[in-house]
Parts: C-alpha cells; sequence; structure tokens
C-alpha cells in the first residue's frame, strides 16, 4: 500500500497484482479508474467471454426454486429518502440434488416495492409481463415468446395484439410453411384483405 508516484492515487500491490485509488474511484488493473469501481482485464481472450466479475450465493439452509444471486438497485428520492429503483436476478427454477437451472429475471420498481417484468428461462423462453410459460391458456396477462414451440400471448378482458402498417397498402402479416409464403392479411385502400 503506498502513493504512487507523488499523484493523488494510491496503489495496492499484491503478487504483481495491482489496484488503484484514484479521486475515490477505485480501479482494478487499471491506473486510471474512470468511476466509482473500474474493472479492467487484459489477456489472450480473443473469440470467448472473460468473467469480470463473480457474484455467489450460498446458504445455511437448503436453496430451493427461487434462490439465486441478485444485483440491487437503488436510487435517492427527492426527498432524500433512499428506495429501490430495479434489481436484475439470477433465479433458480430447478433445483435439486444435481440440478439447478435458473432463469434471468429483470425487475422494475413501483414507489420502491420490485416486480419481475422480464424473464429468460433456463431453457430460452422470454416472459413478458408473467412468470408461465403458458399465458394464454389462463386469464392473466403476459407474453411467451418460445423457440421450436408455440408462443402465447394473453390479455385479460381487452385487445391482445396490435399490428399495424403504416404509409402504404399491402400486407401485414405473412403465413409462410418451410419458408414459403402460403397466405397472407394485409391492407388495401382502407379495408382488410385475405390473400
Amino acid at each position: 500500500l503506498r502513493n504512487n508516484g507523488g499523484t493523488n492515487q494510491v496503489r495496492l500491490s499484491a503478487g504483481g497484482n495491482n489496484s488503484y485509488l484514484l479521486n475515490s474511484n477505485f480501479g482494478i488493473g487499471i491506473t486510471s479508474p474512470s468511476a466509482l469501481l473500474h474493472l479492467q482485464s487484459e489477456d489472450s481472450t480473443t473469440n470467448d467471454a472473460v468473467n469480470m466479475m463473480i457474484l455467489t450465493a450460498l446458504s445455511t439452509g437448503t436453496t430451493t426454486t427461487g434462490f439465486g444471486p441478485a444485483i440491487l438497485l437503488q436510487g435517492e428520492r427527492n426527498n432524500g429518502v433512499m428506495q429501490n429503483v430495479g434489481r436484475i436476478r439470477s433465479i433458480a427454477e430447478v433445483n435439486s440434488g444435481t440440478n439447478i437451472s435458473s432463469g434471468l429475471a429483470f425487475e422494475t420498481s413501483v414507489a420502491g416495492v420490485l416486480n419481475e417484468r422480464l424473464r429468460i428461462s433456463y431453457d430460452g423462453k422470454v416472459l413478458i409481463g408473467t412468470t408461465s410459460t403458458t399465458p394464454a391458456f389462463g386469464t392473466g396477462n403476459g407474453h411467451a415468446f418460445h423457440v421450436g414451440d408455440m408462443s402465447h400471448i394473453s390479455r385479460s378482458g381487452g385487445t391482445a395484439l396490435a399490428i399495424n402498417r403504416a404509409s402504404s397498402d399491402g400486407d401485414i402479416l405473412s403465413l409462410r410453411k418451410n419458408g414459403t409464403q402460403v397466405g397472407s392479411i394485409g391492407t388495401y385502400s382502407n379495408k382488410m384483405f385475405i390473400g
């Protein structure tokens, strides 16, 4: 731990790895951090992800579905009170002795109360406004987009989907079989046609 060359910088060094504290910004692997926490990595990787941070959640109990690490975001209201404003979390959807399979959930805040708005499930489904993979079979609201399976759009008591073509007449919806168009729904002179 030492002052680094007379600048407003403190260097922490261990085993050849340096971290720097500069004007209240903390840098790991970078001499001039430009944010409160600034991480920089440099290695020989050219075609794969570089893990810059690892968050590990452990429990003194027995974990089950719903368990997982999260990043909580907070902000100050205009009256000086701190409030939750969002969260990104890993959420176990399958949790057994040999398998933990997790989705990734995004939560927004209403008056400090966090609610899940979007989830990518462990098997690649995209869920918006629902945690159900089949919202269209219930009475609730939500969208579930699946790859290799049927997607669902559901709304209780109102129009579930609006598709708009602006400026010109033509197809609005193209129906295809093996990539070849077999039909369409469109508009001509403010009227609908099925082709």
